[in-house]
Protein backbone atom coordinates (compact mmCIF):
# COMPACT_ATOMS: atom_id res chain seq x y z
CA UNK A 1 0.00 0.00 0.00
CA UNK A 2 2.95 2.39 0.62
CA UNK A 3 3.56 2.45 -3.59
CA UNK A 4 0.22 3.64 -4.14
CA UNK A 5 0.29 6.97 -5.87
CA UNK A 6 -3.35 7.79 -5.04
CA UNK A 7 -6.38 5.31 -3.62
CA UNK A 8 -7.66 2.68 -6.20
CA UNK A 9 -9.36 4.30 -9.20
CA UNK A 10 -12.70 2.35 -8.25
CA UNK A 11 -12.16 2.09 -4.65
CA UNK A 12 -14.57 -0.43 -2.82
CA UNK A 13 -15.90 -0.49 0.66
CA UNK A 14 -14.48 -3.92 2.41
CA UNK A 15 -13.89 -5.31 5.69
CA UNK A 16 -10.90 -7.16 7.63
CA UNK A 17 -12.80 -9.90 9.61
CA UNK A 18 -10.26 -11.29 12.57
CA UNK A 19 -10.95 -14.92 12.53
CA UNK A 20 -8.32 -15.44 15.68
CA UNK A 21 -9.37 -15.49 19.40
CA UNK A 22 -7.80 -12.75 20.65
CA UNK A 23 -10.03 -10.35 22.88
CA UNK A 24 -10.09 -7.05 21.02
CA UNK A 25 -9.15 -8.60 17.83
CA UNK A 26 -10.76 -6.22 15.27
CA UNK A 27 -9.26 -2.82 17.68
CA UNK A 28 -5.54 -5.29 17.51
CA UNK A 29 -6.33 -5.42 13.46
CA UNK A 30 -6.98 -2.15 13.11
CA UNK A 31 -4.38 -0.24 15.07
CA UNK A 32 -1.85 -3.06 13.38
CA UNK A 33 -2.78 -1.61 10.12
CA UNK A 34 -2.78 2.00 10.79
CA UNK A 35 0.40 1.69 12.54
CA UNK A 36 2.21 -0.26 9.24
CA UNK A 37 0.95 1.97 7.51
CA UNK A 38 2.58 5.00 9.28
CA UNK A 39 5.56 3.49 9.47
CA UNK A 40 5.99 2.55 5.84
CA UNK A 41 5.67 6.60 4.99
CA UNK A 42 2.00 5.83 3.50
CA UNK A 43 0.35 8.68 1.33
CA UNK A 44 -2.06 10.52 3.50
CA UNK A 45 -4.95 9.90 1.14
CA UNK A 46 -4.03 6.26 0.99
CA UNK A 47 -4.35 6.45 4.97
CA UNK A 48 -7.57 8.71 5.12
CA UNK A 49 -9.24 5.89 2.42
CA UNK A 50 -8.43 3.33 4.53
CA UNK A 51 -9.48 4.89 7.52
CA UNK A 52 -12.76 5.50 5.51
CA UNK A 53 -13.73 2.61 3.39
CA UNK A 54 -12.30 -0.31 5.75
CA UNK A 55 -13.64 -1.80 8.78
CA UNK A 56 -12.40 -3.98 11.21
CA UNK A 57 -15.23 -6.00 13.15
CA UNK A 58 -14.52 -7.71 16.13
CA UNK A 59 -15.21 -11.31 16.47
CA UNK A 60 -15.28 -14.27 18.85
CA UNK A 61 -15.27 -17.86 18.47
CA UNK A 62 -16.28 -20.69 20.40
CA UNK A 63 -16.09 -24.22 19.69
CA UNK A 64 -14.44 -26.87 22.03
CA UNK A 65 -11.33 -28.49 19.60
CA UNK A 66 -8.89 -30.44 21.30
CA UNK A 67 -5.33 -31.09 20.61
CA UNK A 68 -5.25 -33.73 17.99
CA UNK A 69 -4.05 -37.43 18.18
CA UNK A 70 -3.20 -40.56 17.25
CA UNK A 71 -6.73 -41.65 17.33
CA UNK A 72 -8.22 -38.24 16.15
CA UNK A 73 -6.11 -39.03 13.01
CA UNK A 74 -6.87 -42.55 12.85
CA UNK A 75 -10.43 -41.77 12.82
CA UNK A 76 -10.51 -39.29 10.32
CA UNK A 77 -8.47 -42.01 8.03
CA UNK A 78 -11.26 -44.35 8.28
CA UNK A 79 -14.35 -42.15 7.81
CA UNK A 80 -12.04 -40.03 4.97
CA UNK A 81 -10.61 -43.00 3.38
CA UNK A 82 -7.35 -41.02 3.04
CA UNK A 83 -4.89 -39.03 5.40
CA UNK A 84 -5.24 -36.03 7.13
CA UNK A 85 -2.67 -35.57 9.25
CA UNK A 86 -4.42 -31.82 9.94
CA UNK A 87 -7.79 -33.61 11.33
CA UNK A 88 -9.35 -32.19 14.09
CA UNK A 89 -12.18 -32.97 16.44
CA UNK A 90 -14.74 -31.09 17.49
CA UNK A 91 -17.94 -30.60 19.64
CA UNK A 92 -21.35 -30.28 17.42
CA UNK A 93 -21.77 -26.56 19.25
CA UNK A 94 -20.32 -23.46 17.70
CA UNK A 95 -20.64 -19.97 18.25
CA UNK A 96 -19.41 -17.02 16.00
CA UNK A 97 -20.14 -13.24 17.31
CA UNK A 98 -19.21 -10.68 14.87
CA UNK A 99 -19.74 -6.87 15.06
CA UNK A 100 -21.82 -5.27 12.73
CA UNK A 101 -18.94 -3.06 11.20
CA UNK A 102 -19.23 -3.47 6.96
CA UNK A 103 -19.20 -0.44 4.82
CA UNK A 104 -19.86 -2.18 2.30
CA UNK A 105 -22.46 -4.73 3.44
CA UNK A 106 -21.87 -8.40 4.47
CA UNK A 107 -22.86 -11.94 3.76
CA UNK A 108 -25.79 -13.13 5.90
CA UNK A 109 -23.99 -14.96 7.92
CA UNK A 110 -26.73 -14.45 10.68
CA UNK A 111 -28.97 -17.22 8.83
CA UNK A 112 -26.06 -19.70 9.23
CA UNK A 113 -26.69 -18.61 13.04
CA UNK A 114 -23.51 -16.31 13.27
CA UNK A 115 -24.40 -13.50 16.08
CA UNK A 116 -24.35 -10.36 14.91
CA UNK A 117 -23.67 -6.92 17.29
CA UNK A 118 -22.56 -3.41 17.95
CA UNK A 119 -20.09 -4.49 20.87
CA UNK A 120 -18.22 -8.61 21.07
CA UNK A 121 -16.46 -7.64 24.24
CA UNK A 122 -19.49 -8.60 26.29
CA UNK A 123 -19.26 -11.70 24.35
CA UNK A 124 -15.72 -11.84 24.60
CA UNK A 125 -15.90 -11.81 28.94
CA UNK A 126 -19.17 -14.17 28.89
CA UNK A 127 -17.01 -16.78 27.27
CA UNK A 128 -13.49 -16.18 29.18
CA UNK A 129 -15.08 -16.12 32.37
CA UNK A 130 -18.24 -18.72 32.15
CA UNK A 131 -16.51 -20.97 30.05
CA UNK A 132 -12.72 -20.38 29.59
CA UNK A 133 -12.39 -19.86 33.74
CA UNK A 134 -14.96 -22.83 34.13
CA UNK A 135 -12.44 -25.03 31.76
CA UNK A 136 -9.37 -24.14 33.53
CA UNK A 137 -11.26 -24.87 37.29
CA UNK A 138 -12.08 -28.31 35.72
CA UNK A 139 -8.76 -28.96 34.85
CA UNK A 140 -6.87 -28.10 37.98
CA UNK A 141 -8.87 -29.29 40.39
CA UNK A 142 -9.72 -32.48 37.66
CA UNK A 143 -5.99 -32.80 36.80
CA UNK A 144 -4.70 -32.92 40.95
CA UNK A 145 -7.21 -36.11 41.35
CA UNK A 146 -6.17 -37.83 38.96
CA UNK A 147 -8.28 -36.80 36.34
CA UNK A 148 -7.35 -37.54 32.21
CA UNK A 149 -9.84 -36.03 31.21
CA UNK A 150 -12.47 -32.96 31.70
CA UNK A 151 -15.43 -35.23 31.28
CA UNK A 152 -13.99 -37.61 34.44
CA UNK A 153 -13.13 -34.76 36.63
CA UNK A 154 -16.93 -33.51 36.42
CA UNK A 155 -18.04 -36.93 37.88
CA UNK A 156 -15.83 -35.63 40.82
CA UNK A 157 -17.87 -35.81 44.23
CA UNK A 158 -19.30 -32.27 44.55
CA UNK A 159 -16.87 -30.51 41.35
CA UNK A 160 -20.08 -29.93 40.20
CA UNK A 161 -21.53 -27.93 42.52
CA UNK A 162 -18.52 -26.03 42.99
CA UNK A 163 -18.54 -25.23 39.32
CA UNK A 164 -22.08 -24.29 40.04
CA UNK A 165 -21.26 -22.13 42.45
CA UNK A 166 -18.70 -20.23 40.87
CA UNK A 167 -20.61 -19.75 38.15
CA UNK A 168 -23.55 -18.31 39.94
CA UNK A 169 -22.05 -16.47 43.25
CA UNK A 170 -18.61 -15.37 41.18
CA UNK A 171 -18.60 -15.13 37.90
CA UNK A 172 -22.42 -13.74 37.29
CA UNK A 173 -21.48 -10.68 39.46
CA UNK A 174 -17.92 -9.65 37.63
CA UNK A 175 -19.78 -8.19 34.93
CA UNK A 176 -22.65 -7.39 32.71
CA UNK A 177 -23.40 -10.29 30.00
CA UNK A 178 -25.04 -9.68 26.50
CA UNK A 179 -28.66 -8.42 26.40
CA UNK A 180 -30.65 -11.73 26.62
CA UNK A 181 -27.87 -13.77 28.13
CA UNK A 182 -28.39 -15.29 31.92
CA UNK A 183 -25.10 -16.35 33.13
CA UNK A 184 -26.32 -18.94 35.18
CA UNK A 185 -28.35 -20.53 32.11
CA UNK A 186 -25.23 -20.71 29.98
CA UNK A 187 -22.93 -21.99 32.84
CA UNK A 188 -25.82 -25.05 32.61
CA UNK A 189 -24.89 -25.22 28.98
CA UNK A 190 -20.89 -24.54 29.25
CA UNK A 191 -21.06 -28.03 32.01
CA UNK A 192 -23.27 -30.05 29.66
CA UNK A 193 -20.89 -29.49 26.97
CA UNK A 194 -18.08 -30.11 29.52
CA UNK A 195 -19.47 -33.69 30.10
CA UNK A 196 -19.70 -34.78 26.47
CA UNK A 197 -17.31 -38.22 26.83
CA UNK A 198 -16.54 -38.11 22.57
CA UNK A 199 -14.41 -34.78 23.23
CA UNK A 200 -11.87 -36.47 25.77
CA UNK A 201 -10.22 -33.06 26.29
CA UNK A 202 -7.16 -34.09 28.46
CA UNK A 203 -7.10 -31.62 31.97
CA UNK A 204 -3.19 -31.45 31.16
CA UNK A 205 -4.09 -29.68 27.46
CA UNK A 206 -6.19 -27.13 29.68
CA UNK A 207 -4.29 -26.27 32.72
CA UNK A 208 -1.15 -25.99 30.23
CA UNK A 209 0.20 -22.13 30.47
CA UNK A 210 -1.66 -21.25 33.28
CA UNK A 211 0.45 -18.02 33.82
CA UNK A 212 -1.04 -16.78 30.38
CA UNK A 213 -4.96 -17.85 30.69
CA UNK A 214 -5.73 -17.23 34.34
CA UNK A 215 -5.28 -13.09 34.44
CA UNK A 216 -8.03 -13.23 31.65
CA UNK A 217 -10.23 -16.36 32.42
CA UNK A 218 -9.67 -16.10 36.74
CA UNK A 219 -8.46 -12.65 37.64
CA UNK A 220 -10.72 -10.43 35.89
CA UNK A 221 -13.21 -11.50 37.77
CA UNK A 222 -11.52 -11.42 41.08
CA UNK A 223 -10.74 -7.66 40.20
CA UNK A 224 -13.74 -6.91 39.32
CA UNK A 225 -15.36 -8.09 42.32
CA UNK A 226 -13.50 -6.69 44.84
CA UNK A 227 -13.69 -3.41 42.99
CA UNK A 228 -17.47 -3.64 44.04
CA UNK A 229 -16.75 -4.74 47.78
CA UNK A 230 -17.45 -8.54 47.16
CA UNK A 231 -15.75 -11.60 47.80
CA UNK A 232 -14.30 -14.65 45.47
CA UNK A 233 -14.20 -17.21 47.50
CA UNK A 234 -14.55 -19.35 44.34
CA UNK A 235 -12.29 -17.84 42.32
CA UNK A 236 -9.75 -17.92 44.90
CA UNK A 237 -10.07 -21.73 44.94
CA UNK A 238 -9.27 -21.79 41.25
CA UNK A 239 -6.24 -19.75 41.99
CA UNK A 240 -4.74 -21.94 44.45
CA UNK A 241 -5.56 -25.21 42.08
CA UNK A 242 -3.64 -23.46 39.96
CA UNK A 243 -0.67 -23.22 41.93
CA UNK A 244 -1.02 -26.66 43.73
CA UNK A 245 -0.52 -27.57 40.28
CA UNK A 246 2.21 -25.39 39.56
CA UNK A 247 4.17 -27.69 42.22
CA UNK A 248 4.34 -30.76 40.02
CA UNK A 249 2.46 -33.21 41.89
CA UNK A 250 -1.19 -34.65 42.46
CA UNK A 251 -2.99 -35.69 45.37
CA UNK A 252 -1.68 -38.83 45.01
CA UNK A 253 1.72 -38.41 44.33
CA UNK A 254 1.99 -38.58 40.88
CA UNK A 255 4.26 -36.56 38.97
CA UNK A 256 2.27 -33.60 36.67
CA UNK A 257 3.61 -32.23 33.21
CA UNK A 258 6.06 -29.28 33.49
CA UNK A 259 3.89 -25.83 32.32
CA UNK A 260 5.17 -23.67 30.00
CA UNK A 261 5.55 -19.95 29.69
CA UNK A 262 6.74 -19.27 33.23
CA UNK A 263 7.17 -15.30 33.79
CA UNK A 264 8.74 -13.47 36.77
CA UNK A 265 8.69 -16.57 39.32
CA UNK A 266 5.35 -17.79 38.87
CA UNK A 267 6.80 -21.26 39.71
CA UNK A 268 8.85 -19.71 42.66
CA UNK A 269 5.48 -18.48 44.18
CA UNK A 270 3.54 -21.44 44.20
CA UNK A 271 6.47 -22.85 46.34
CA UNK A 272 6.81 -20.06 48.79
CA UNK A 273 3.05 -20.63 49.36
CA UNK A 274 3.84 -24.02 51.25
CA UNK A 275 7.25 -23.62 51.71
CA UNK A 276 8.37 -21.62 55.72
CA UNK A 277 11.58 -20.78 53.89
CA UNK A 278 10.41 -19.48 51.57
CA UNK A 279 12.76 -20.35 48.90
CA UNK A 280 11.22 -23.61 47.96
CA UNK A 281 14.54 -25.59 47.96
CA UNK A 282 15.80 -23.31 45.35
CA UNK A 283 19.71 -22.58 45.89
CA UNK A 284 20.71 -18.27 45.66
CA UNK A 285 22.38 -17.50 42.71
CA UNK A 286 25.01 -14.68 41.68
CA UNK A 287 22.43 -11.79 40.11
CA UNK A 288 23.86 -10.62 36.89
CA UNK A 289 23.06 -8.06 34.35
CA UNK A 290 19.85 -5.87 34.42
CA UNK A 291 18.70 -7.90 37.42
CA UNK A 292 21.76 -6.81 39.71
CA UNK A 293 21.20 -3.46 38.90
CA UNK A 294 17.63 -3.62 39.72
CA UNK A 295 16.15 -4.28 36.04
CA UNK A 296 13.25 -6.67 35.35
CA UNK A 297 14.37 -9.73 33.28
CA UNK A 298 11.92 -11.86 31.67
CA UNK A 299 12.21 -15.54 31.61
CA UNK A 300 12.63 -17.59 28.36
CA UNK A 301 11.35 -20.85 27.79
CA UNK A 302 14.72 -22.89 28.37
CA UNK A 303 14.62 -20.98 31.54
CA UNK A 304 11.29 -22.17 32.77
CA UNK A 305 11.11 -24.73 35.99
CA UNK A 306 14.62 -24.68 36.67
CA UNK A 307 13.42 -25.78 40.24
CA UNK A 308 12.71 -29.46 40.32
CA UNK A 309 8.70 -29.90 41.16
CA UNK A 310 8.48 -31.66 44.64
CA UNK A 311 5.11 -32.48 46.07
CA UNK A 312 3.50 -30.01 49.12
CA UNK A 313 1.16 -30.79 51.40
CA UNK A 314 -2.65 -29.83 50.78
CA UNK A 315 -5.78 -30.87 51.39
CA UNK A 316 -6.69 -33.56 48.70
CA UNK A 317 -9.42 -32.67 45.48
CA UNK A 318 -10.81 -36.37 45.36
CA UNK A 319 -13.51 -35.03 47.67
CA UNK A 320 -13.83 -31.42 47.61
CA UNK A 321 -15.06 -30.27 51.59
CA UNK A 322 -17.11 -27.10 51.82
CA UNK A 323 -19.08 -27.68 48.54
CA UNK A 324 -21.68 -29.48 49.99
Amino acid sequence: MACWPAPPPTPGRSALVSCDNLPANGRRLRGLVTQSLAYAGTPHNVVDWVEAQVGFPGTMVDRIVPASTAQTLSAAQRALGVEDLAAVAAEPYTQWVIEDDFPGGRPAWDRAGAVLCADAGPWERLKLRALNGVHSATAYLGALAGCDTIAEALALPHLDTVLRRLIAEDVAASFVPPDGVDVVDYGEQVLARFGNPAIRHRTFQVAMDGSQKLPQRILHTVADLRAAGRPARWAALVVAAWIRFAQGSADDGRSLPSTTHWRSGSDRAGRRATDPGGCGGCHARPRRGRAARGGRRRAGPHRRDRLAHRPAPARGTRHLAGAR
